[in-house]
């Protein structure tokens, strides 16, 4: 009689995981919501994404020529999208209050997988009194903010930027010089 009600035991609970495996199986066809949320949770997704980034040590330099400065900033789109996408940019100088005082914008399209460093060349007034450059792509959260005293300071250490290529338009943050930029 002991055997018997074990074998019935086992026979219920085997009986309750197949109805339980049946049950589940049938939500899973019916509900789709269901399989895609199972196909998220064991099947790898790929990632979609967008890197933003300067291109080189030396993203900012900038060149004079009479009451024209030219900026030159070089920054890297890369696209992990999934599809080519279009990335419309701007390129600003703005002031200390965060006021474009020169801009230049495009569009840049970029396969998936692939990346393209552009070499953005924005005209600003000698006069002009900027603080920051931003790199902004268009409808999208990415953005780059570099100030001027920081790429001033980065550059000067490494050699590759002449401070006074913007003579008496800036202050000298780095105290390497006066008040003009003349050191």
């Amino acid at each position: 009689m002991t055997d018997t009600r074990s074998a019935t035991h086992r026979l219920r609970g085997l009986l309750l995981a197949i109805l339980a495996l049946v049950a589940i199986g049938a939500t899973i066809d019916v509900n789709g919501s269901v399989r895609h949320q199972l196909a998220l949770s064991f099947i790898p997704q790929p990632s979609d994404y967008t890197e933003l980034y300067f291109a080189t040590g030396r993203p900012v330099e900038v060149d004079a020529d009479g009451d024209v400065a030219t900026v030159n900033v070089e920054f890297t789109v890369a696209n992990h999208e999934g599809v080519t996408t279009v990335y419309p940019y701007t390129v600003a100088l703005t002031d200390a209050a965060g006021v474009p005082v020169a801009r230049v914008a495009g569009a840049m399209s970029i396969p998936n997988d692939d990346a393209i460093t552009r070499q953005v060349a924005v005209a600003v007034p000698i006069s002009a009194s900027w603080t920051a450059v931003d790199v902004h792509l268009q409808d999208r959260t990415e953005r780059l903010h570099l100030l001027q005293s920081q790429w001033t300071t980065l550059l000067n250490h490494s050699g590759s930027l002449s401070r006074g290529a913007v003579e008496g338009t800036h202050e000298d943050t780095t105290g390497a010089g006066d008040s003009t930029g003349r050191s």
